[in-house]
């Protein structure tokens, strides 16, 4: 099974953002990822990660969007979490809230089992009572760090 500590990278995650609007949101998080060693090409993971967004909505309901693509930009499963302060407002997301967590995430097809492994984790860790509250309260990489390693002991 996946062990989310296996990929993070705290250079790409970011906290306390005070961005309302979705795209500019998803644009902000995707220059994130030009930091991290595993992207191979960066206009074609933009790209992507916006086509699968006009297929079907990745705002999944409760605060949390999960944009995401499987593309070849990617040498490997790269994942970015991301705290705002402020909602994003214009998500549309399933549930018709707002937006305070969003989780963007590519792999490679190769790992297109990686791929649907994490989204079944990310939905264990929303299942569980303070994982959210949680996230919503964290400011820095340290304490992002500590949550995902508590969620992994669980087990």
């Amino acid at each position: 099974m996946i062990e989310l500590i296996d990929y993070f990278e705290p250079e790409i995650n970011s906290f306390d953002l005070e961005i309302e609007d979705k795209e500019k949101a998803l644009n902000f998080i995707l220059n994130k990822f030009k930091k991290s060693k595993n992207i191979l090409d960066f206009e074609k993971l933009k790209r992507d990660i916006f086509e699968r967004e006009k297929i079907y909505t990745t705002g999944v309901g409760n605060g949390l969007a999960l944009p995401h693509a499987v593309t070849d930009a990617v040498k490997t499963l790269t994942i970015s979490f991301n705290i705002f302060k402020k909602p994003i407002k214009n998500y549309d997301s399933f549930d018709g809230k707002p937006v305070y967590i969003v989780i963007m995430f590519a792999s490679n097809p190769k790992d297109r089992s990686l791929h649907i492994q994490l989204i079944g984790k990310i939905s264990r860790m929303f299942l569980t009572s303070d994982f959210k509250e949680r996230l919503l309260k964290c400011t820095n990489n340290e304490e992002l760090y500590k949550i995902l390693e508590d969620f992994e002991n669980l087990k």
